[in-house]
């Protein structure tokens, strides 16, 4: 997750703003995509040409022409807030278009926010060109849509979202929106082990019956995580428009490359970076595990306490007896701590229901 993020910001996206695009979809077709990796990169592709038809709109209209270039990273999530099936797209697109000259470096436009009209166009876009595909695979009929349906009017409409948007200078928070599309299904702050051996899952956001926690028994969180693995060679990570691999225009506008010439008219100054000025990054670099705690979490692991310099490793000592001897020279503890076992209140309110302590 912090790894991703961090290569993300530093070699992927340029220093233009970003907007979140969050597409989730009808039940039915979220079943039929979490075991059919081939329909799940097809419906992706459905909904990203939707949204670059999007910003090709809305460029047009502000008499943009020429040969107009987006950029994407999309993620594929398998999981809901309760641990549940649940495939759903978030997308990090470029808030803008690179307009692409010939014999010359492309020219980033920024775009206003997409309205609240053009929302609703591009999410009817989306279903029409969903059902479509679905026609095409065989796997629902065009006409006389039954409850089979994974986009018939009884289902569930998709849903769309675009109001999360990050501005070119604000890298940190680019990154932590990064983390957040990045992160894994289980947050292990929120679970935690009853006295009678279940487990309880505190969710993150109350429902609508007022339920904020599930309590599993073991065997069943593993049921839960064992339908969230993706299936074998399909990435969850997509890159799309002029940052994928192949892009011909990829490397004069990621950090690193030949810095972008950016429209400044289309935006206020404030919301477009100057063009980076560090030297070139070392991409075969990989981030080490105490930049990457720097990075998430503002600690210099590797900062000495007393004087301020760098810590480095003078050696690994694995005996015992050796690690027990030079902890007794510096006055140190050889045994670790006893575990203290965590214990209930008599009434825990805070878990929605009331555990009798006495019949545990």
């Amino acid at each position: 997750m912090a790894d991703t993020a961090a290569h993300l910001v530093d070699r992927v996206l340029p220093r233009v703003p970003v907007r979140q695009w969050v597409l989730t979809l009808p039940f039915a077709l979220r079943y039929r995509m979490a075991f059919d990796a081939e329909l799940t990169g097809a419906v992706l592709r459905e909904f990203v040409h939707a949204v670059r038809g999007s910003l090709r709109r809305r460029a047009r209209r502000r008499r943009i022409g020429g040969d107009l270039q987006f950029g994407a990273v999309s993620f594929i999530q398998r999981f809901g807030d309760a641990l549940n099936l649940n495939v759903h797209f978030h997308s990090l697109v470029l808030d803008g278009v690179y307009v692409v000259e010939p014999e010359s470096a492309p020219r980033f436009v920024p775009l206003p926010p997409p309205s609240d009209h053009e929302l609703r166009l591009t999410a009817r876009r989306i279903a029409r060109r969903i059902r479509e595909l679905l026609v095409r695979r065989g796997l629902t009929e065009d006409s006389d849509p039954t409850d089979a349906d994974p986009l018939a009017d009884e289902q569930p409409l998709l849903s769309l979202l675009a109001g999360v948007a990050v501005p070119a200078r604000d890298r940190d928070r680019l990154e932590r929106l990064c983390r957040y599309v990045a992160r894994p299904p289980v947050a292990s702050e929120r679970l935690s082990a009853l006295p009678d051996g279940r487990l309880c899952y505190r969710l993150k956001n109350r429902w609508r019956d007022g339920t904020t926690h599930l309590v599993l028994e073991p065997g069943e969180l593993i049921q839960r995580l064992a339908v969230l693995i993706p299936p074998p060679r399909a990435n969850l990570v997509r890159y799309h428009g002029i940052l994928a691999p192949r892009a011909t225009h990829r490397a004069a506008i990621v950090p690193g490359g030949p810095p972008p010439r950016v429209e400044p008219s289309a935006q206020p100054s404030d919301s477009i970076d100057s063009p980076p000025t560090a030297p070139q990054l070392d991409r075969s670099r990989r981030y080490s595990w105490p930049e990457l705690m720097r990075r998430v979490f503002a600690v210099d692991v590797l900062e000495c306490p007393d004087c301020g310099a760098t810590l480095r490793i003078l050696a690994a000592i694995h005996p015992p007896e050796a690690t027990r001897a030079i902890l007794e020279c510096l006055g140190l503890p050889t045994r670790p701590p006893p575990i203290t076992p965590a214990r209930l209140p008599s009434r825990p309110a805070h878990l929605g229901f009331d555990i009798d302590l006495d019949a545990c």
